[in-house]
């Protein structure tokens, strides 16, 4: 798709999802079969209740059907619309015998991830319930208020100004720190500059790191990346859009991960939307990739390549080696375009440890892995 105009968001506050972004589930409650018998008699009271998550529009703990008396195969065929926004990762449902003088017993749960309803057909199953018996059948269609990413998809970038945002949950059982990083890199897929954790902007002023969160926890996303394609140094070629997980906690472990990219009018609109908790059991991602066109403008790129590292600064070969399966080999010496103003290449810095935030002991949980003997020493975490 095109996109024009806009201007960057000057507040260092987290993006929160605006109505435009809402988009629509439509969910019918069919029917139930071969439901376990909860009361006397054997049989139950069933009604079904769809759960208030993160995310969905659902007001008080959820939405419940009407209750069946006496029956193990119950129909209700009812219909609900609910509005949600990208915090949404799963629609929840239980399945309750309804008793009067008692709580409630449960008969069974369902969780469906929300992207596999992305394809935005009407989807008509049968599902299995877990942590009880039996079916239920439900109907349910999403219509998509953002873009979602397909694989090898691209997007002609014709704004001055973008944003991008991380998001994920917390984890009570393990801490989880995934951090977005851009590097800068020229024709020769030589590192011109990064913007990280450590380093919050590139040399030029074109990408600025908005503030580390090492938890998960906030509204909105989590980390943001300012993005000025007008400010940048005339020899970067390429953006690299990493994504890494400090802990080296697998991506397939982490609730809820996504990345997205906005513009519009003050970075409230978002231009594309993807899901990382299902894509690898590795630590990092080369999530996408802007490339400077002859004509200009940039055109940005989906890879979703996985990388062993845990920082953009241990990633700089799998870059490059993945630049170089997309777009051929670098120019040779005597084809590669001067800089207007040349500039001595910067030092790579070593990794320092994030300055102490929320949690002090926070890093301490996972020793680090072993570095590669090529790379620099990674210092731990405060």
């Amino acid at each position: 798709s095109d996109v024009r105009g806009g201007r960057t968001n000057p507040r260092m506050e987290p993006h929160k999802p605006g109505k435009a972004e809402n988009s629509k589930v439509y969910i019918t409650v069919l029917e139930a079969r071969n439901l376990p018998a909860a009361d006397v008699g054997g049989t139950s009271d069933p009604y079904v209740l769809i759960k208030d998550v993160t995310g969905i529009s659902i007001k008080g703990k959820g939405q419940k059907t009407r209750v069946i008396k006496k029956c193990l195969n119950p129909v209700w065929n009812e219909s609900y619309k609910f509005k949600f926004n990208y915090k949404l990762s799963k629609l929840v449902f239980h399945v309750f015998d309804h008793d009067t003088f008692t709580a409630d017993d449960l008969l069974g749960k369902l969780k469906i991830p929300i992207d596999t309803l992305f394809d935005q057909a009407e989807h008509d199953t049968w599902y299995p319930l877990r942590k009880g018996s039996g079916e239920l059948h439900l109907r349910i269609r999403v219509k998509m208020g953002f873009p979602i990413v397909r694989e090898n998809a691209s997007l002609i970038v014709q704004e001055a100004r973008m944003m991008l945002g991380l998001g994920w949950d917390t984890s009570k059982k393990q801490n989880i720190d995934l951090d977005a990083s851009v590097m800068q890199l020229n024709q020769a897929y030589e590192t011109v500059s990064t913007a990280w954790y450590s380093e919050k902007s590139t040399l030029d002023g074109a990408v600025v790191h908005m503030g580390d969160n090492r938890t998960g926890e906030g509204k909105g996303d989590d980390e943001e990346i300012r993005l000025d394609f007008s400010r940048l140094d005339p020899k970067v070629r390429y953006l690299a859009v990493s994504i890494n997980s400090f802990e080296s906690v697998p991506f397939t472990k982490v609730k809820s991960a996504y990345v997205r990219l906005r513009g519009g009018e003050q970075n409230t609109k978002t231009l594309l939307f993807s899901r990382l908790s299902k894509m690898t059991d590795k630590i990092g991602i080369l999530f996408g990739v802007f490339k400077r066109e002859d004509s200009g403008w940039f055109t940005f790129y989906i890879v979703n390549k996985p990388m062993r590292s845990r920082t953009i600064m241990e990633c700089t070969c799998p870059i490059r080696d993945i630049l170089q399966e997309m777009f051929g080999p670098p120019p040779q010496p005597q084809q590669l375009q001067p800089p207007k103003q040349p500039q001595q290449q910067p030092q790579q810095p070593q990794q320092p440890p994030k300055q102490q935030q929320q949690q002090p002991q926070h890093h301490q949980q996972t020793p680090p892995p072993q570095q590669p003997s090529h790379l620099p020493p990674l210092p731990p975490r405060d």
